[in-house]
């Protein structure tokens, strides 16, 4: 499992009266592995906001970090509107091949896509492809002089008032100097949730019934989640289903049960407890030689050998006589390596990797169905478990960053864009069941100065316009604010619960 030397002694036991033990020394030494090994900078690739029709390039580096020369067979992407070429492309040894992949959007929609690589006849993980279409209402001016970022840092309100797509439009007078996009990564990342159980022995915290096919696994495998204990259970399952079980006993270590075909149920345990009222990130691996590793927080804890186990029909989260929090359960078709878990285990995923068949984040806070987000439609139901805010891990609030580029005006071209000293003024431009609503917000100078005029910063608010579908319920409302604050290019928009509500429709 190494490049490392090995020793051990094997000791043989027989009823030869002259030599009943005799014992043997083991040496060993391991080597590197000798072969090409894809490495991709960043498995998460985002697009720009590319409007319905046009293309957007972004190209991904397939880095060569092995030993040997590779060739990437093919590419495979889960949505197509996603694309690129490459078959039978060389990359050598510490060499990067840039490959361009297009974006031509079809819809107002946000996109997530799969990207899949094969190397010398091998999957490798698979990268993350975001990206946002919208329809290009505002007829921004061709880029011109020096660029200008609007960034808008939050979005403050029910999440069903603005959706992946939406426009903001950025003026100049009546110039269209810019546009920003609701993208799809800003309702990636809404709130964080995890569930919560008490103890119940005879109900499990989430059961999951009529399971398909893709989770009836008779190979590799490695299931994970984060679990937090209140106490060590005489009895309790972790993970429990009718192929292999995660357990915690009264001693705080953890054991990991599988069922052979015709050998019955073995086990291995962890030398190192669970400590109790902390996060701890659980991970067990099968890999292809039936060789078993326990995790705990990345750390290997225990290691085991089995042979094929059976089918698994069955499947449930938390049972016992104790109380804990979990969340993030994952379930992969495949041998994950310490180093995967440990990028992966502090991270929310998009139901997208190589050999993800399940995967719950347990972020819905409400109702008592927990969704399989890898599409594979093996929803759980949940018990006597309850919703929980406290988390393992908090994300990354730059995923909720949306920005856009406004163009100054090169006069000395006679070249249009925003010209440095004016207050710029913002649309909010939407569509709902096909019908159009354009929100138009002005300029409220305030003492000082700034980048947008002679203020330092501004405050944008919603007026009644011509172009509003329903000027007298804007009028009425302030529901879209703009502030530049704290330095240049920080903005917040905010609105409240009557902005665009899906029970007061446009139409």
């Amino acid at each position: 499992s190494a490049a490392i030397p090995y020793t051990d002694v094997l000791t043989i036991t027989s009823d030869d009266p002259d030599y009943p033990v005799k014992t043997v020394a083991l040496q060993g030494q391991g080597l590197p592995v000798t072969a090409g090994v894809l490495s991709v900078p960043g498995a998460v690739i985002e697009f720009p906001a590319t409007a319905m029709g046009d293309t957007s390039i972004v190209t991904v580096p397939l880095f060569n970090a092995g030993t040997q020369d590779l060739v990437v067979d093919s590419v495979i992407f889960s949505n197509g509107v996603f694309s690129a070429t490459a078959n039978n492309l060389l990359v050598s040894v510490g060499t990067t091949h840039n490959l361009p992949v297009s974006f031509i959007p079809d819809t107002v929609s946000g996109y997530i896509c799969g990207l899949y690589i094969h190397t010398n006849t091998k999957l490798d993980p698979a990268v993350v492809l975001l990206g946002t279409g919208f329809e290009g209402f505002f007829n921004v001016v061709e880029p011109t002089g020096n660029p200008y970022t609007v960034v808008v840092d939050s979005l403050v309100g029910p999440l069903d008032s603005a959706q992946t797509g939406d426009e903001i439009g950025i003026f100049d007078g009546s110039t269209s100097v810019g546009v920003a996009i609701v993208n799809k990564s800003s309702f990636l990342s809404g709130n964080q949730y995890s569930l919560n159980y008490t103890a119940t022995p005879g109900n499990p915290g989430v059961q999951f019934d009529n399971l398909s096919s893709v989770l009836q696994i008779t190979d590799e495998v490695t299931v994970e989640l984060w679990v937090k204990i209140n106490g060590y259970p005489s009895w309790n399952s972790i993970i429990a289903s009718s192929m292999y079980s995660l357990m915690i006993g009264s001693d705080g270590n953890v054991t990991f049960h599988w069922d052979e075909d015709g050998g019955g149920w073995q086990t291995i345990t962890s030398t190192d407890p669970v400590p109790l009222n902390t996060w701890t990130h659980l991970s067990a691996v099968r890999d292809e030689n039936n060789y078993i590793k326990v995790y705990l927080n990345g750390t290997l804890s225990a290691t085991g050998w089995g042979s094929t186990p059976i089918n698994s029909s069955s499947l449930s989260l938390f049972g016992g006589d104790f109380s804990g929090s979990f969340d993030e359960f994952r379930i992969w078709n495949r041998s994950l390596t310490q180093t995967e878990i440990q990028a992966n285990m502090n991270i929310e995923l998009y139901g997208i990797g190589t050999g993800l068949v399940g995967y719950w984040n347990f972020n819905e806070g409400e109702s008592t169905t927990v969704t399989d987000l890898t599409g594979n439609g093996n929803d759980g139901t949940i018990s006597v478990a309850t919703w929980s805010t406290e988390v393992p891990f908090n994300l990354q609030s730059e995923s909720m960053k949306i920005s856009g580029t406004t163009w100054q005006a090169d006069t000395d071209k006679g070249q249009v864009g925003f010209t440095p000293g004016n207050p710029m003024t913002f649309r909010y431009f939407a569509r709902r069941n096909g019908a159009a609503a354009v929100y138009e917000a002005s300029h409220i100078a305030l003492q000082g100065d700034g980048n947008f005029g002679t203020e330092p910063y501004a405050v944008v608010q919603v007026n009644s316009s011509t172009e509003s579908i329903h000027p007298d319920r804007v009028s009425t409302l302030a529901d879209l604010t703009v502030v530049e604050d704290s330095g240049p290019n920080n903005f917040s928009i905010a609105f409240n619960n009557y902005f665009i509500h899906p029970f007061d429709p446009l139409g």
